[in-house]
């Protein structure tokens, strides 16, 4: 028995009194009962009015339902219950309420799953459709109860949503049980909520694309490809409210007022007080998230730090990415940034973080960042790229990482911080002496790259004073021979391919070496050094009769020279264009009268050697006396 409204034909709830008005619109309602015939609702009088048949009370009313399953007609089984032993009325009843008990949890699964939808109907749809069909035949009755059993009572949330749609025997159940989970916010299901928006079924189609344009989808995964569709079916929605929601929220125009107090409301219309609460003190992860992506959007950003520290990690990562995207400073979040990116094991989070705290960075900062950045190369590009530090900033950074042992040319960014105005022009030679030997060949890279920029003299006289200097140790040849590469592909990039800056003349010889003593003295050391032989080759084959006088007037150190260079003459091992160069340099040096006699002598020594030509052609140039390019 239930009762019903007359005029807006509601059902009232479990705790209506006679007397009462209707709970839904306050006009009169009326007591109802099943028809034991046709299992519709009809009022409490003698027969019903859609069959019939005539009433019965109601603890009856399951032994006249398996009266009619065993064959008696509509008019015989009324008089039948009157006849029947009370035994027998009562295990009548007892059969048919354990089918009616299995009907009713079915029903309460939908009842559940309403929990999550638009639309409260589907459970009394569920239970019109199954009164009818009770008492199930015995087959139909155990696939029923198996069904149930599939679903634990203790379960709840979205595991019971997934445990419904799993075991339901019922199509239109395991439809809303995928719609109940969208609103739960499983993903998975949006694909399958979608393709229900083109249903034929009106109310299934309202309750579709209401859950796939929710808010929490909206900002969750996003709308998904029939944007168009949605929209044509939110317009013809009969839930205007809802409706009109969605669509603002899509940026559509709606025809009616948006409900206030509603958190849809506040997101399409950008209501800030209202978002920044719920960012504040909401309880609903979902929803704190999507306050603060729309704040982000509107440029309030201050009440994203409530959210960020404990949001999920996928969480975390959207919102630090339209953060980002931004390209602002945000001088309310920095405590939180640095939190996060001094303690997340998120490695998205943390470079995120550590970009975000990059724009407008505060000088005094800028090693925090690089401290915070554990390491990460890509954190250190955003460092020196998208920070704008000054150049004492940018000094403190590149420190730090000369410290770390993580200062290198590889790292993206540095060819930025080397353009000038940018790293002070002095850096290289500042921090050589403190330097590691691996570090000084980054600095020595890093130097080249800052005479690309801008070409500083101090810069190139260090360079070559490093390429000169004497290596004791193997890590010292490796960084001198770095200079010189970085020397030679500089000259080569503003054409000079046969003299360079730094060559045997009087006016290179005065600025790069002091004096001609120095000069060969620390030639001579890198002739021992078998790596650097090819980066002096074309140093050797073109060398400037300007330079000879002070040669001369250094015998001591010119004739130790010279005797190296006969060492390399003779090596086999080495390249044969660098032999015939050292044959010529030989020759140069003894154009000058005081070393002549004993150049020549070295020059014959290689008479029938295959040197013989080339110190033939010296010792006639000599003859000839300097006339040396």
């Amino acid at each position: 028995m239930r009762a019903t409204c007359e005029s807006c034909t509601r059902a009232q709830p479990a705790d209506w009194r006679a007397g009462d008005q209707c709970v839904w619109c306050g006009q009169a309602v009326r007591r109802e009962v099943r028809c034991f015939w046709c299992a519709n609702w009809t009022p409490a009088v003698k027969f019903c009015r859609t069959c019939g048949a005539a009433t019965v009370d109601n603890p009856l009313y399951g032994a006249a339902r398996m009266l009619k399953d065993a064959g008696c007609d509509r008019f015989t089984v009324p008089r039948q219950l009157a006849e029947l032993e009370p035994d027998q009325v009562e295990n009548f009843t007892r059969i048919y309420q354990e089918h009616a008990a299995i009907a009713a949890h079915h029903v309460e699964q939908v009842a559940f799953l309403e929990r999550f939808l638009e639309q409260k109907h589907w459970s009394d749809a569920l239970e019109q459709s199954l009164v009818p069909q009770l008492p199930w035949p015995l087959e139909r009755l155990n696939e029923m109860r198996a069904a149930t059993k599939r679903v634990p009572a203790q379960m709840d949330g979205l595991k019971k949503v997934r445990a419904i749609g799993e075991a339901s025997p019922f199509g239109s159940t395991r439809t809303l049980s995928v719609i109940a989970r969208l609103a739960l916010e499983d993903w998975t299901a949006l694909p399958d909520v979608a393709q229900l928006v083109g249903s034929q079924d009106q109310a299934l189609r309202t309750e579709a694309v209401l859950a796939v344009s929710h808010w929490r989808v909206l900002y969750g995964p996003g709308l998904p490809s029939r944007r168009r569709e949605v929209i044509e079916e939110l317009r013809r929605c009969p839930l205007r409210d809802a409706a009109e929601i969605r669509l603002a929220l899509l940026g559509e125009s709606h025809q009616t007022p948006l409900p206030p107090g509603d958190f849809g409301t506040a997101l399409a219309t950008g209501d800030v007080a209202f978002l920044s609460g719920s960012a504040r003190d909401s309880a609903d992860p979902m929803c704190r998230f999507a306050a603060a992506q729309k704040l982000i959007a509107l440029g309030v950003v201050e009440p994203v730090a409530q959210v960020l520290p404990t949001a999920p990690e996928d969480h975390q990562v959207q919102l630090l990415g339209l953060l980002e995207r931004r390209k602002k400073p945000t001088p309310d979040l920095r405590d939180v940034l640095f939190q996060l990116a001094r303690s997340t094991g998120n490695r998205r989070v943390h470079q995120l973080a550590c970009y975000v705290l990059c724009y407008g960075c505060p000088p005094d900062e800028a090693l925090q960042i690089a401290a915070a950045a554990r390491g990460d190369s890509q954190v250190y590009q955003a460092l020196l790229q998208k920070a704008a530090l000054t150049p004492p900033a940018l000094e403190t950074v590149a420190e730090f990482l000369l410290s770390a042992g993580a200062f290198s040319m590889s790292q993206f960014g540095m060819n930025d911080v080397a353009k000038k105005g940018r790293m002070p022009a002095d850096f290289v030679q500042r921090h050589w002496t403190d330097a590691s030997a691996s570090s000084r060949v980054e600095l020595c890279k890093f130097a080249e790259a800052q005479l690309g920029e801008y070409g500083d003299e101090a810069l190139e006289r260090f360079l070559v004073d490093v390429a000169f200097a004497a290596a004791v140790t193997p890590d010292d040849v490796k960084v001198s021979c770095q200079a010189w590469t970085g020397l030679r592909r500089w000259y080569d990039s503003f054409g000079y391919p046969r003299r360079r800056p730094v060559n045997v003349s009087a006016e290179s010889i005065t600025t790069f070496f002091g004096s001609p003593p120095q000069f060969m003295t620390r030639f001579e050391t890198i002739l021992h050094e078998r790596p650097h032989r090819p980066a002096v080759g074309e140093m050797l084959a073109y060398p400037n009769s300007s330079a000879l006088n002070g040669i001369a007037e250094a015998p001591r150190q010119a004739m130790s020279l010279a005797k190296t260079l006969t060492e390399v003459m003779r090596d086999g091992e080495v390249d044969f264009t660098l032999r015939l160069a050292a044959t010529d340099f030989l020759g140069y040096l003894g154009s000058a009268d005081p070393l002549r006699k004993r150049i020549t002598g070295l020059l014959q020594t290689f008479a029938g050697t295959d040197l013989d030509l080339q110190s033939t052609r010296a010792l006639e140039r000599m003859d000839r006396g300097p006339a040396w390019t």
